[in-house]
């Protein structure tokens, strides 16, 4: 296996793959370099594309009802993101900005609608990893959530 697939088979999205679903699905990733401070999308942009980071970092962010930007989450080299406009179609939930020098994998949905026809078993081994890592985010944020009520108003409620 060569050295950009066996950098793929590391990534958590392409661990089930073999090495033929990974030389197929390496056809359909654009890299894309991203310097600190540069915008990978806008909160409300439309999106269909799934994110990969490859190397570098980056920031979640949403503003509050004041205006004030918000950091969700701080994402690194593995972590997807974009998951759920290449999902969904909708347009995103919130903005994505490089901390970092930043290199991503980008699969656009159109690409990958082409994939899921050739090689569905390795789509499928792909849409379970993401459902796998959105159902962790739910989780987080339901966790969270309830922490924050504790605190809020306390354990005990008379």
């Amino acid at each position: 296996m060569s050295e950009e697939l066996s950098s793929l088979k590391k990534m958590v999205l392409f661990t089930y793959l073999n090495e033929e679903e990974l030389k197929a699905v390496r056809e359909i990733i654009t890299e894309v370099d991203y310097m600190a401070d540069k915008s990978v999308f806008e909160e409300s942009q439309d999106g269909h594309t799934l994110y990969l980071i490859k190397s570098g970092e980056v920031k979640v962010t949403k503003k509050d009802p004041e205006g004030t930007e918000q950091v969700l989450a701080l994402l690194k080299e593995g972590d997807i993101f974009g998951e759920m406009s290449f999902l969904d179609g909708r347009p995103h939930s919130a903005t994505v900005v490089a901390v970092h020098s930043t290199r991503i994998l980008q699969i656009e949905k159109g690409k990958f609608d082409e994939f899921v026809d050739s090689h569905p078993k390795a789509a499928y081994k792909i849409m379970k990893t993401i459902v796998i890592q959105v159902d962790a985010i739910v989780r987080r944020m339901n966790t969270n959530y309830v922490d924050m009520l504790s605190y809020m108003f306390g354990r005990r409620r008379f």
